[in-house]
């Protein structure tokens, strides 16, 4: 390794010794044609080529990662705008390795390192030179690298399948549970790029199978490991769901109400926070029609579902704060569903408002706060529709404002 290093060392040194002879040269008048022969131009492809032929080492190299970070940045200052312009390297050398076996875990980590070069190459080249290697380039990369080509041949850079295993690959790293080391750190690395991934601007043809959220988030969540995985994995939908369009939402619609059923229903705010976006979607695009009125659209479980939730969540007064959501995502919509619900929301506004009230005022909870936050919303939401049960809802204003 200190035999590579020190050769980096060197090819630096000399390269430096050039631009500050070119900069004397320039103070004298003498042409760009001159200065480019301080380093005759066969030696100069030598150091770029022995520079590309290092930073392609595989894993397996000891001190890889030392050499690299000192052979890069030497590599992009000769092959930069200010750097030997008239160096050209044979791209051949990359299609032994892009183009052969990565069957390995060695050839694969040689072919990353390779196509992470060529990149660094690439970035410096001008469209002349995508066009005179558009051929080779397309055997890399299995595509036309020129930029002027369309956003539909774009897309095969990558094969079809080659991105949705990096998708599917990505999701599930994304869903890991509190018991793998380092999932924080994981998480924070992966969500980002599954976000550029499958964003507006990145694989929008990428189809991933959204059953793989089925077997956590309608499976049992009593533990604490098996809800930190569904609270980790509803994030992960969330995410995937909001870089979709409506058409793909009525299109999944009969999987994602499943999908946000037990979490809505349970009393985990993560959860909810994580669900309630592809709820209200879904609400929207599907309004809750009456409880009495017939349906017959495959959706008909789901507006029974809320119904039901949302009834028993007000009678009973559990999982309050994913029922409130819920109906808060009904009324915004048809704000004429309140009054299927206006009764038991009175009792438990009274109910709420009387504990805040009557609790000491060093323990004043933060949850029965936000619990009346969210009914006087929907109230608001839904004013014209509350009936009889508008004069409960300002008798309960009237105490709040005296106490």
């Amino acid at each position: 390794m200190d035999s590579r290093l020190l050769s980096i060392d060197l090819l630096q040194v000399v390269f430096n010794w050039e631009q500050k002879a070119k900069e004397e040269s320039r103070d004298k008048m003498v042409t760009d044609d001159t200065t480019q022969s301080f380093t005759p131009l066969g030696y100069r492809e030598n150091m770029v080529s022995y520079l590309v032929r290092i930073s392609t080492l595989n894993n397996e190299i000891p001190g890889r990662n030392a050499i690299m970070a000192r052979a890069i940045p030497v590599l992009q200052q000769m092959i930069g705008p200010n750097g030997w312009t008239d160096v050209a390297f044979g791209l051949r050398y990359f299609s032994k390795v892009l183009e052969g076996d990565l069957s390995s875990e060695a050839l694969l980590s040689h072919a990353v390192a390779s196509a992470k070069t060529l990149q660094i190459i690439a970035a410096e080249q001008e469209d002349a030179w995508y066009t005179a290697n558009a051929a080779t380039l397309e055997k890399l990369f299995n595509a036309p690298s020129n930029p002027a080509f369309t956003d539909d041949t774009a897309q095969s850079f990558t094969p079809s399948g080659y991105r949705e295993n990096m998708v599917s690959y990505l999701v599930r790293i994304s869903t890991l549970n509190n018991e793998i080391p380092g999932r924080n750190a994981i998480m924070a690395r992966a969500i980002p790029v599954l976000q550029q991934m499958i964003g507006p601007n990145g694989w929008t043809d990428v189809a991933f199978g959204l059953r793989y959220f089925s077997k956590v988030l309608e499976g049992d969540l009593s533990s604490e490991a098996l809800l930190s995985h569904a609270v980790a994995s509803a994030k992960t939908l969330q995410i995937f769901a909001a870089a979709q369009d409506d058409a793909w939402y009525t299109a999944n619609a009969a999987t994602l109400e499943k999908l946000v059923r037990k979490g809505m229903t349970c009393e985990d705010a993560g959860l909810h926070d994580a669900l309630y976006p592809i709820f209200d979607r879904l609400v929207r695009l599907f309004p809750l029609p009456k409880e009495e009125e017939e349906q017959t659209s495959e959706l008909s479980d789901f507006h029974s579902f809320i119904h039901s939730a949302i009834g028993e969540g007000l009678r009973n007064t559990t999982t309050l704060r994913g029922v409130l959501l819920m109906l808060k995502s009904v009324v915004e919509v048809v704000p004429e569903r309140i009054e299927t619900f206006s009764q038991l929301l009175m009792k438990l506004l009274g109910k709420v408002l009387k504990e805040h009230t009557n609790a000491p005022l060093y323990a004043v909870l933060d949850s029965s706060a936000r619990l009346l936050i969210s009914i006087l919303e929907i109230c608001e939401l839904s004013m014209g529709s509350l009936g009889e049960q508008r004069k409960w809802m300002l008798s309960s204003l009237v105490v709040m404002v005296e106490k």
